[in-house]
């Protein structure tokens, strides 16, 4: 019995070790990540700032070359390893870049992304399509532990 115990503590201790690994690697990417990102809002340049963000809200696919999937663990969205600080940030200017792309009206948001994008943007924010992806993106799923300031922002 102590023995399957033990076996479980390790196996918890290496993901735990893995996750905190896989965070203080991609901690200065998501910085640089967020600067970049925020300045092009500020330029308004929403379609850049978008295409910035989405790599890190949104899980790799499985195709690329860069995906471990040894243990069959989920693949999870950068932002799911990210610093609590981070994951605040990224998310806040996330939503903050959807709205204004919402904002700009349906002339100016076709023109600037395209029919098909921009109303799959729009519906996306009007349908709760954005809490959907950051409880199953950003928090594993579980919408308890989404971040008080995140759900301000929604």
């Amino acid at each position: 019995m102590s023995n399957a115990n033990n076996s479980l503590s390790n196996s918890e201790t290496i993901s735990s070790s893995r996750s905190s690994l896989n965070a203080s690697k991609r901690s200065p990417e998501i910085s640089k990540t967020y600067k970049q990102a925020s300045q092009l809002f500020l330029t308004r340049r929403l379609s850049e700032a978008l295409s910035v963000l989405e790599p890190v809200v949104t899980p790799p696919r499985q195709t690329d070359g860069y995906v471990n999937r040894e243990d069959d663990a989920p693949v999870l969205a950068p932002i799911a390893t990210a610093t609590m600080s981070q994951r605040i940030k990224i998310w806040s200017l996330y939503i903050t870049v959807l709205n204004a792309i919402v904002d700009l009206g349906s002339d100016e948001g076709v023109r600037e992304f395209g029919y098909k994008e921009y109303k799959a943007i729009v519906a996306k924010v009007r349908n709760g399509g954005i809490w959907e992806q950051v409880v199953r993106d950003g928090y594993h799923g579980r919408e308890g532990s989404v971040d008080a300031e995140v759900i301000y922002n929604l």
